[in-house]
């Protein structure tokens, strides 16, 4: 557990523009795979991301304050992490104008989730899909 604060709705506003936008997106094929990182935060989404589609990502967080890498990797608040088709990337940030979000990097087909905090790596795995079983 990070902090005694729960996730919470900070704006009901910024929310429904978040859901608009989305369905914009899904509607005009401006993006090629999103996810919410309300449960598990950002290092969750992420992984899941890459596990679900056998790839990897490079991640830059190097616009966070170093104290607050972990709050930012596990918060839960409300919030969706897309990847974005370069010839679409303009139509998306343009629709997300007035929304605070961050080119967090790119996937890569090399199996590998690396997110570094400027030239440091703080976290390098490979991904690679398992087998999953329910009991």
């Amino acid at each position: 557990q990070l902090g005694d604060t729960p996730p919470d709705i900070d704006d009901p506003k910024e929310l429904v523009k978040l859901f608009n936008a989305m369905q914009t997106c899904v509607t005009n094929k401006w993006i090629t795979a999103g996810h919410d990182k309300s449960d598990g935060g950002l290092i969750t989404t992420l992984l899941e991301m890459c596990f679900a589609s056998d790839i990897g990502c490079e991640i830059d967080i190097s616009f966070i304050n170093k104290p607050d890498i972990n709050r930012f990797l596990f918060n839960e608040e409300s919030g969706v992490v897309i990847e974005v088709p370069d010839e679409t990337l303009s139509d998306v940030e343009r629709l997300l104008f007035g929304l605070d979000y961050h080119n967090l990097g790119k996937t890569t087909n090399d199996n590998k989730c690396t997110i570094r905090y400027y030239l440091e790596s703080i976290f390098d795995n490979k991904v690679k899909k398992r087998k999953c079983l329910m009991i």
